[in-house]
């Protein structure tokens, strides 16, 4: 598996928890998760001699943990566009609303799919999301996205099942879409190399 080939929001099936490194704290709880539950999420950080940074999801929202994996030891990676219209074995809001974006942007122009704990529920099947979940999507925007079409895709967020908080991977990171609808400038845009405030997040270079 080619690090470089990985997006943040992956999941990732791992082979087992003795590649498993860099635990930050050292407390050896992430590895105990792993032990139960063999799936890391990729996250965004820059790349560290060729190994794969990830989080690991605990029990609570309040147990993750921030390690490293050898690229030999992914079995199997999980994108969020691989997810959209993966069945749910649950019926909850945030499940209830992901079935209606995948109405609402049948034609949508760019690849999504959920991120969060919805797309880890579906991916994994171990039951993550909860009665008050929030929906987390992922939206691919590879070239400018234009305003009136930014404030389209976020008019249809409105008025469903539970909250939608969704994000734009851009080519130099990620913004969150309300915050790019809103007049605030500067915005916040999430890269490998930490947050900065830009005027504008489609500029470049600014490294992903």
């Amino acid at each position: 598996m080619n690090p470089d080939a990985l997006n943040p929001h992956d999941i990732l099936r791992l082979r087992g928890t003795g590649a498993v490194f860099a635990v930050e704290e050292e407390t050896g709880i992430g590895s105990a998760h792993l032990l139960r539950t063999p799936y890391a999420v990729v996250r965004r950080s820059p790349a560290r001699d060729g190994a794969v940074p990830i989080g690991i999801r605990g029990m609570l929202r309040s147990e993750r943990f921030a390690a490293w994996i050898g690229h030999e030891d992914v079995l199997a990676v999980y994108t969020p566009e691989m997810l959209r219209k993966r069945a749910a074995s649950r019926m909850l809001p945030a499940f209830a609303a992901l079935t209606m974006l995948n109405d609402l942007w049948d034609g949508l122009a760019f690849s999504w799919g959920p991120a969060g704990s919805v797309g880890f529920e579906l991916a994994t099947g171990l039951p993550a999301v909860h009665s008050a979940s929030d929906l987390d999507i992922v939206i691919r925007v590879p070239r400018a996205l234009e305003a009136d079409i930014a404030r389209e895709i976020f008019s249809t967020t409105m008025n469903l099942p539970c909250a939608v908080d969704v994000q734009l991977e851009t080519p130099g990171g990620a913004l969150s879409l309300a915050e790019f609808v809103s007049a605030r400038r500067p915005v916040l845009l999430r890269t490998r190399s930490g947050p900065v405030l830009t005027e504008d997040p489609f500029a470049s270079p600014v490294t992903a």
